[in-house]
């Protein structure tokens, strides 16, 4: 063992000479062994656990919190957890359910609710003349050659082709 890290209501992990993480419980006796990365303290609901191939949250019994697998995620604090999938990076509550559209860079939570993000790639509308039809946005997807669906920090916004906003 080289490492040691408590995570509340008697969770350890241990980090082996192999570089793997083995989580016990010693109240129940459970392990969980051979994980690439834990983070977090139980009092905050779950820990953020790393197979081999992807990210989870799980309890002080090391049972799933959710079906979901993840690309990367943060420990949870304050209620919230920072989570890369497929779609990109998001901020999710307690209950897994997400708070901000997947369109950020990597998020980082920093303080009590607050998380920091680096500005992602905007995309924008123009015409051959170059006038912009469309303000720069995080994301532009065309919609039926006749709407685009835009977000931006993580607010979602539709407009005709012509640039007219329509909510």
């Amino acid at each position: 063992v080289r490492k040691i890290h408590y995570h509340g209501k008697d969770v350890f992990s241990f980090l082996m000479k192999d570089g793997s993480y083995t989580l016990v419980n010693l109240e129940s006796g459970k392990q969980l062994e051979h994980l690439h990365n834990v983070a977090g303290d139980l009092n905050e609901g779950c820990l953020s656990a790393k197979n081999e191939k992807s990210y989870y949250f799980i309890d002080e019994q090391f049972n799933p919190i959710n079906r979901f697998k993840y690309k990367e995620t943060s420990e949870f604090r304050n209620g919230f957890a920072a989570i890369k999938d497929a779609r990109g990076w998001t901020i999710i509550n307690e209950k897994s359910i997400p708070v901000t559209y997947p369109s950020f860079g990597e998020i980082k939570q920093v303080g009590n609710h607050l998380f920091v993000t680096s500005k992602q790639k905007e995309y924008t509308l123009f015409k051959s003349d170059g006038t912009m039809v469309i303000p720069p946005m995080n994301k532009l997807s065309i919609l039926n050659n006749s709407f685009i669906q835009c977000i931006k920090n993580g607010e979602i916004s539709y407009y005709r082709v012509n640039g007219k906003l329509l909510f």
